[in-house]
């Protein structure tokens, strides 16, 4: 009996009686089941209770279907590489957003098969982790990685030479990796060596004597691991690797782990960033190596853009051949020609002459976009065209910035001064090849005729004034100086009352760019953007109107009214049934220095509206955000908690610190048009673009390429990993109800 007793008590139940399933799920929170097509068909309890919500969240679903619009398309990738070959899986993470915040829900699952093999489903479990120890450490680490990467960045691209930023950004990156050392080689296919440049280590760990620098590093052409790095992979080497190769690095780095992440410069191997382990064997996640990689594409960026600026500077140095000389152009320069038309206004044995003075139209706008080696070689070859037309007898010059002047002589009649204008400014509308882009300019001419009395200084300014009157009356055209005309105080008050009009007589007016998913081609966000209706000019474009507009202050009205209509207009889609999408309105500089009266305004017309704060999208451009104060960074967190979205417009296009991406709530960065024109033929770019995107991704911003025009822009940057993208490939500006048919089909 009593081994009866003992067998009843110790005895398991049959197997076909065993509840396996509560087993299972005393091991999750919940276990699920889903078909074929992994649509979820039924969730179970597992540790915690079955909320209603819960089970309406889930079931009847797809997993792709219930997690945050910006995590769908990574995770469709995902999913259906187990649907075409089904296999288990394990920790894929689904962010669902809810009332109170984000719920983080991690499954593991695997595929079911029948007695024949026949897949039937799929099963799981399922686990909140949202408050979780080990992924809220995993958090915070990511936002210490995060924040080590804007603040190197930040000094790499703000530093006149990397080389002295490169040694603290380095300390900043490796201090939050917990990395031993952090190093920079260049490589030299002439040497077959790599040179260390750069180097940080953590307290104890100082250079082996075979790394210190100068010291070179062996690259025989056959290794697997260099093959690697020419194709922009990383390489891992490890002590206890039975590969020689990675014995002998190990060995002389003094280091059990080796992480070397290349560095490419116009696609080629420039060098790398290397990371070693010294302790004990490293195993690097995929976040640390993503966000290794972002450093080391904007080393090889900011390396690149530092050659060019060399290049310049030497030729700067080469064409500063006389003091009256312009450094730049090798023309005169305001001195010289201020002498030569002194003695030509003293003989006046070789007849009248006429003096020209020159600006060019849209010129800042090259400069701002692609930096001021752009607008150097612009200049020089306005030089070289104004040198083409002008005769040998007359003096060109140039004055500074894009102003240059012209003394015609043998001048008799205003025709033959109107000939020579006509003539340069078709000649300097042509296009111009600008670092392998397309660029256009062109030029405004005001003429000042020698009327034997005035002399040099006062000849300059009648040319001078002319200049201002053919600007205000449209660009790209020539005025004569006429007797009483005071062109800047003219054009300034018309064009004052000009505009004052056009906003109380609705000539003004909005057009509708759409932002689009280039994968599905459905709008997923819209641009405003102004338009003036003038009644005799036609169309004008906001580049002729608004920099006027920001001097005299009538932006500030003209921006309530863009606000306004652009609320209005988006609320009535939502009135129709259309889908939500947010409107971005483009705020000026002047406008946010105004911080207190700007958040009256908006939260008002929001209110007035009836538009969802979180629809409202407003865009700064990069140099507006660096140059904020404490109270405007203290606006836009409170914009950013009424729920508006913050979009950082023209981004590259600053030139400076990035620390402003960490110090202000920005939800998404739109890539400058200049930079997308080149990513086709342009390897600066390429890296710009390539860096910004990459960025992008490990801060968790939306991004969007703006002015793309052809569908290899659009392979190229899908490829990148940007979807979302603005331009006339897509669609072209239009009038609001051309917008809502767009909108009504869902696509473009």
């Amino acid at each position: 009996m009593p081994s009866n007793e003992k067998s009843e008590v110790g005895a398991l139940p049959p197997a076909e009686e065993f509840d396996y399933r509560r087993l299972v799920a005393s091991l999750a929170d919940y276990v699920w089941e889903a078909d074929t097509d992994l649509v979820i068909r039924r969730v179970m309890p597992g540790r915690r209770p079955l909320s209603a919500e819960t089970g309406v969240r889930f079931v009847g679903r797809r997993p792709e279907d219930i997690v945050r619009e910006i995590d769908r398309e990574a995770l469709s990738h995902r999913l259906a590489e187990v649907r075409s070959d089904p296999q288990a899986f394990h920790s894929l993470l689904l962010i669902l957003e809810r009332d109170d915040g984000l719920v983080r829900i991690q499954i593991d699952g695997a595929p079911v098969f029948d007695d024949e093999g026949v897949l039937t489903g799929f099963s799981g479990l399922a686990r909140d982790i949202s408050q979780a120890p080990e992924y809220l450490q995993a958090m915070e680490y990511g936002a210490r990685l995060r924040a080590a990467l804007v603040e190197g960045m930040g000094q790499l691209v703000s530093a006149t030479r990397p080389e002295d930023a490169l040694p603290r950004a380095l300390e900043s990156l490796g201090a939050a990796l917990g990395a031993d050392r952090l190093l920079v080689f260049e490589e030299s296919e002439t040497r077959g060596a790599g040179e260390l440049l750069f180097t940080w280590e953590a307290p104890g760990f100082k250079l082996p004597p075979l790394l210190s620098f100068g010291a070179t590093t062996p690259k025989p052409a056959n290794f697997n691991w260099l093959r690697e790095l020419k194709a922009g992979r990383p390489v891992v080497m490890n002590a206890t690797d039975a590969d020689p190769v990675a014995q002998t690095f190990t060995g002389r780095s003094q280091a059990c782990t080796i992480l070397i992440m290349p560095v490419l410069m116009e696609g080629r191997l420039w060098g790398s960033v290397t990371a070693h382990a010294c302790q004990e064997p490293r195993t690097w996640t995929r976040l640390e190596l993503d966000v290794i990689n972002v450093f080391a594409e904007l080393v090889g960026a900011i390396l690149l853009r530092n050659r060019h600026l060399s290049e310049r500077r030497r030729a700067e140095e080469a064409l500063a051949l006389s003091h009256q000389l312009d450094n730049l152009t090798r023309l005169a320069n305001r001195a010289l020609f201020g002498d030569t038309l002194n003695r030509a206004i003293a003989d006046q044995r070789g007849g009248g002459f006429a003096v020209h003075y020159l600006d060019l139209d849209r010129f800042k706008d090259v400069n701002d976009a692609m930096g001021r080696l752009a607008g150097d070689l612009l200049l020089q070859q306005v030089a070289r065209r104004l040198g083409d037309v002008a005769r040998r007898s007359d003096v060109i010059a140039r004055f500074g910035a894009d102003e240059f002047a012209i003394l015609e002589r043998g001048v008799d009649t205003p025709e033959q001064a109107g000939d020579l204008a006509r003539t340069i400014i078709e000649t300097l509308k042509a296009p111009y090849l600008i670092q392998g882009r397309q660029v256009h300019s062109s030029a405004s001419i005001g003429i000042a005729l020698h009327d034997g009395e005035a002399d040099a200084e006062t000849l300059l300014a009648q040319a001078e004034l002319a200049l201002y009157r053919a600007k205000a009356e449209g660009r790209e055209t020539y005025r004569f100086f006429t007797p009483g005309m005071d062109a800047d105080a003219r054009r300034r008050i018309l064009l004052a009352e000009e505009l004052r009009h056009a906003i109380a007589n609705d000539q003004l007016a909005l057009l509708y760019q759409p932002q689009v998913d280039a994968g599905t081609r459905s709008i997923t966000g819209v641009e405003a953007l102004i338009r003036w209706r003038h009644p005799t000019r036609g169309i004008v474009s906001p580049i002729d109107f608004i920099p006027e507009a920001e001097a005299n202050g009538l932006i500030i009205q003209m921006g309530d009214w863009i606000l306004k209509t652009a609320c209005r207009e988006a609320r009535s889609w939502i009135d129709q049934g259309l889908k939500p999408i947010s409107v971005s309105v483009n705020m000026s500089a002047v406008q946010f220095r105004r911080p207190a009266e700007l958040q009256v305004e908006v939260t008002q017309i929001l209110r007035d509206s009836g538009l969802p704060p979180d629809h409202l999208q407003l865009e700064l451009t990069e140099t507006t955000l660096m140059e904020a104060n404490r109270n405007q960074g203290d606006l836009l967190q409170r914009f950013h908690s009424q729920g508006l979205k913050i979009s950082l417009d023209d981004f590259g296009t600053g030139y400076s610190s990035l620390d402003y991406l960490h110090r202000y709530p920005v939800d998404q960065i739109k890539i400058a048009q200049v930079f997308v024109d080149g990513i086709v033929d342009n390897p600066g770019d390429v890296a710009i673009v390539k860096a910004a995107i990459s960025l992008a991704r490990e801060l968790g911003l939306r991004i969007v390429a703006e002015g793309v025009e052809t569908a290899e822009q659009v392979e190229l940057l899908r490829g990148w990993g940007c979807s979302e993208m603005q331009g006339y490939f897509f669609s072209r500006p239009v009038e609001s109800e051309a917008f809502r048919r767009l909108l009504a089909a869902g696509q473009v």
